[in-house]
C-alpha cells in the first residue's frame, strides 16, 4: 500500500470547512491502495491523469497521519532500543565481573588484606561504571516511553482509498474532499489623523479541527460559502421512445408519460417552464504561497498574511470630558472590498489604544471605523462658582443653588481638527426642581435625552471652552449629589 504525501497540492479555507486537493504520481496499473485519507472528510471526488475510474471505495482503518514523522519515530525508536540492549549488555558483564571478584574475595580466607588490595580498583571501578550506565539506561527508558506515546498519539482514524481505474498509462492520481476548518480575520488598523491616511493589515488565523495535519504551501481564503458541491454532477442522457402495451393495461408510469408527450402535441400554448434564480456570490478571495502547518483537532491556529492597505481617511475627534478626559478618534473610509467580521486592534503613534470586534464593511460603501483614543485632544471640567440661598415659601424653607461650570477642549495637535463636543444637561429628580440651564455659547444640535452637541474646527494649541450654568432648588437641609 503507497500513501498520498503529507503536503497538499492547494487548500482552500472557507468560512466553516476546509477544501483539500491532493495529487499522487503512480506507474501504469489498474488497482490501487493508497492510505492518508481523514476519516472525517466529505464529499470525496477522484479522478487520474489519464483514463478514467471504474469504481472506487473507502475504507477507515487506523494510520498514521504524517507518514515522514512517523517512520522519523520509528528509527528514533530503534536506534534507542539498539543502544539501549548494548548498554544493558554491558551493565550485565560489568556486575558479573564484579560479582565475581567479591566471591574471591570470600574464599581467601587467609590473606583477606592482600586480596582486598589487588582486587579493591578493580571492584571500584566496576561499580562506578555500572551507576554511570545505569542512569543511561534509565534516561533512555524514559526517552523509549516517550517515542512510544508519540508514534500512538501520531495513529489516528484514517480511510484507505481502493481504485480501479481503466486506461490509465501512468501519471498521477487527483482526489479532493473537504474537512471541518474554521477562519476568522485579524486587522491592524494604524491611525494617521495628521496625514489623513488609515492603513490596515489583515491576517487570517486558521484552525482544523479534521482527525489529520493539513500541511500545504498553497493556502486560499475566501469569504464565500462553500459551494453545495465541488463539481456539477453528470446527468445521464438516455433517448428513447415511448412505450406502447398491448394486450394488457400499461403501468401507471407509462400511461403517465405517453398522456404527457400527447398533451404536449395537442395543445398549442405550451406551459413554459418555472424560472429558476440562480445566486452569483461576490467573494472577496486571498491566496497565499508558503508552507503552514496545522495541527489536528485544533491544537494550533495559523495566521495567514492577507493583505495590506492604505486608505484615504476623514477623522473626526469626539470630546465627551464628563465620561473621559481623552477624546477618542473616528475615521470614515471606503473599502475596496468586502471586509469580513473579525478582530481589530487600533495603533495610534505605535501604541495600541483600542481593541474591538470588528463588523466587517462592504466595498464601495463609506465606514465609519473607531480609531481609539487621542491622548493630544484632551476635555476638563473646571468649577468656576457655586453659591447657596435659603428662601422661604410660606412654611416651608427652600434651598435655591446656581453653579457655573467651564468645560474645557484643547487641541495639543500641531494641525488643525475637527472636533465633535458632547456636554450633558441635567434632569430634575426627587425633590430637585431644576429652574434653568444656561450654555454659553448655545448648543448647535440637541440630541435627546440631555446630550447637547457642538461642531468646532480647532488650530493647533487652541481651546473651546463652554460656560455651564444650572440654577436648581430643593428643600433645606437636603443634600445634593452633583
Amino acid at each position: 500500500m503507497i500513501f498520498f504525501p503529507l503536503l497538499a497540492d492547494s487548500v482552500i479555507f472557507y468560512v466553516g470547512e476546509a477544501e483539500v486537493h491532493r495529487s499522487i504520481r503512480l506507474q501504469r496499473g489498474e488497482t490501487f491502495r493508497i492510505g492518508g485519507l481523514p476519516a472525517d472528510m466529505s464529499d470525496f471526488r477522484v479522478w487520474p491523469s489519464s483514463g478514467y475510474v471504474l469504481s472506487y471505495s473507502l475504507k477507515d482503518t487506523v494510520l498514521p497521519s504524517d507518514r515522514d514523522r512517523y517512520d522519523s519515530l520509528r528509527l528514533i525508536l530503534r536506534l534507542v532500543d539498539r543502544k539501549l540492549s548494548r548498554i544493558n549488555g554491558r551493565y550485565g558483564r560489568l556486575k558479573y565481573e564484579k560479582d565475581l571478584l567479591l566471591s574471591y574475595l570470600t574464599k581467601d580466607v587467609r590473606e583477606p588484606a592482600k586480596a582486598l588490595l589487588s582486587l579493591s580498583n578493580r571492584i571500584e571501578r566496576n561499580s562506578v561504571l555500572m551507576d554511570s550506565l545505569k542512569a543511561i539506561s534509565d534516561s533512555l527508558t524514559r526517552l523509549k516511553k516517550d517515542l512510544k506515546r508519540q508514534i500512538d498519539s501520531v495513529n489516528t482514524n484514517q480511510t484507505i482509498l481502493t481504485v480501479n481505474l481503466k486506461g490509465f498509462k501512468g501519471g498521477k492520481l487527483f482526489v479532493s474532499y473537504r474537512v471541518p476548518a474554521s477562519w476568522t480575520p485579524s486587522y491592524v488598523f494604524r491611525v494617521h489623523p495628521e496625514r489623513g491616511k488609515l492603513k490596515m493589515e489583515a491576517v487570517a488565523e486558521v484552525s482544523n479541527y479534521s482527525s489529520t495535519p493539513i500541511v500545504t504551501e498553497r493556502a486560499i481564503v475566501t469569504t464565500s460559502p462553500p459551494p453545495a458541491s465541488s463539481a456539477p454532477k453528470h446527468i445521464k442522457w438516455v433517448l428513447r421512445d415511448i412505450p406502447r402495451y398491448y394486450g394488457y393495461p400499461p403501468p401507471p408510469s407509462a400511461r403517465a408519460l405517453e398522456k404527457e408527450a400527447i398533451s404536449a402535441v395537442a395543445e398549442e400554448d405550451v406551459p413554459l417552464p418555472p424560472v429558476q434564480k440562480v445566486f452569483t456570490y461576490i467573494s472577496t478571495r486571498y491566496e497565499y504561497r508558503g508552507r503552514i502547518r496545522l495541527e489536528p483537532m485544533g491544537r494550533s491556529t495559523g495566521q495567514i498574511p492577507l493583505f495590506k492597505r492604505t486608505y484615504r481617511a476623514d477623522y473626526f475627534t469626539v470630546a465627551y470630558p464628563e465620561i473621559s478626559r481623552r477624546a477618542y478618534i473616528n475615521a470614515v473610509f471606503t473599502p475596496d472590498e468586502d471586509l469580513a467580521p473579525g478582530r481589530a486592534q487600533i495603533y495610534l503613534d505605535q501604541e495600541l489604544t483600542a481593541s474591538f470586534r470588528y463588523d466587517g464593511g462592504r466595498r464601495g460603501l463609506p465606514d465609519t471605523l473607531f480609531a481609539g483614543y487621542d491622548p493630544f485632544i484632551t476635555g476638563e471640567i473646571k468649577l468656576v462658582s457655586q453659591k447657596r440661598k435659603d428662601r422661604r415659601e410660606g412654611k416651608k424653607y427652600f434651598t435655591v443653588e446656581t453653579r457655573v461650570e467651564e468645560i474645557t477642549v484643547k487641541n495639543g495637535r500641531k494641525v488643525k481638527m475637527p472636533v465633535v463636543v458632547y456636554v450633558r444637561k441635567p434632569f430634575a429628580g426627587g425633590n430637585v426642581n431644576v429652574i434653568h440651564v444656561r450654555f454659553k455659547p448655545k448648543p448647535e444640535k440637541d440630541l435627546g435625552d440631555g446630550l447637547m452637541m457642538w461642531e468646532v474646527e480647532l488650530k493647533p494649541e487652541e481651546k473651546f471652552v463652554i460656560r455651564r450654568e444650572i440654577k436648581v432648588k430643593y428643600p433645606k437641609g437636603a443634600t445634593l449629589n452633583w
